[in-house]
């Protein structure tokens, strides 16, 4: 669902570059125009609808990720929780305001739409920096677990921690950027150089909210299949039981892994 919406962006971008350099471009007058502006009402919900949507769905899927490597833990995601409701009441919101005012746009409204566009981007990379952190810090926590007095050592794990944080700050890097360059005025009123900015940077965010959670885990697929994986399969079992299962590790008596409920491992 999350590649879809992502990819209905894209193609409604493609129609409205056609829209506006074939249908509207018989000067450069009316190109610049049809830059600004959506080829009908329709169009124009429906880009804020497959625009804002991934981020929402990204924003969960993080969160869920997050909710079973804390052993299904709602205390630790209690604020990225509160976050992702918020966004979705607002994304809620605007949708309703848009449609309402579609017809009727002032500079006064426009402004309100653009408040709440910055926070539809705003609030993503706040949710997604804290789950980022959350993860890694249990994946990092987990992996220091000692047997014998000496550190276990596992490549593995920290390459996972790697690939969650360098997938979160691409996301976020764009995120920034974006707000960056949207927030000072409305569409309507912006300058040329900051609309072309902001046309530039929406035009990657869209397929980047659906490709990054996409690849990050293909990463993570192949780099637990590696053959060399299975030399470390005592280290494994820590990142089994942070992903998959509900309980911590603990080490039982004799350096053997046991669960919280008595069984082995």
């Amino acid at each position: 669902m999350l590649f879809v919406l992502a990819m209905s962006q894209v193609g409604l971008q493609w129609y409205c570059t056609y829209w506006t350099f074939v249908i509207m471009g018989s000067t450069r007058e009316s190109i610049a125009g049809a830059t600004r502006t959506y080829p009908s009402p329709k169009t124009h919900l429906l880009g804020n609808v497959t625009y804002f949507g991934p981020f929402i769905l990204a924003d969960w899927l993080m969160l869920w990720r997050c909710f079973h490597v804390w052993g299904r833990s709602f205390r630790v995601i209690a604020f990225p929780s509160f976050l992702l409701l918020s966004e979705i009441v607002i994304y809620i919101a605007m949708i309703i305001l848009i449609g309402v005012n579609i017809h009727n746009v002032t500079p006064a409204k426009a402004r309100v739409f653009n408040s709440i566009h910055i926070a539809l981007i705003v609030i993503p990379v706040f949710v997604s920096l804290t789950c980022t952190y959350l993860i890694a810090h249990r994946i990092y926590s987990s992996s220091r677990k000692v047997a014998g007095g000496a550190m276990m050592r596992n490549q593995n794990l920290k390459r996972i921690i790697e690939i969650t944080v360098q997938s979160s700050a691409i996301y976020s890097l764009i995120l920034t950027v974006t707000v960056a360059v949207s927030a000072p005025t409305p569409t309507i009123v912006r300058s040329a150089s900051m609309y072309e900015a902001y046309t530039y940077f929406s035009a990657i965010l869209g397929p980047i909210t659906g490709i990054i959670p996409t690849l990050m885990v293909g990463r993570v697929t192949m780099l637990s299949s590696r053959p060399d994986s299975l030399e470390q399969h005592h280290s494994s079992l820590f990142l089994s039981e942070i992903a998959f299962r509900e309980h911590d590790i603990s080490l039982g008596e004799g350096g053997q892994s046991t669960r919280e409920d008595g069984k082995m491992i």
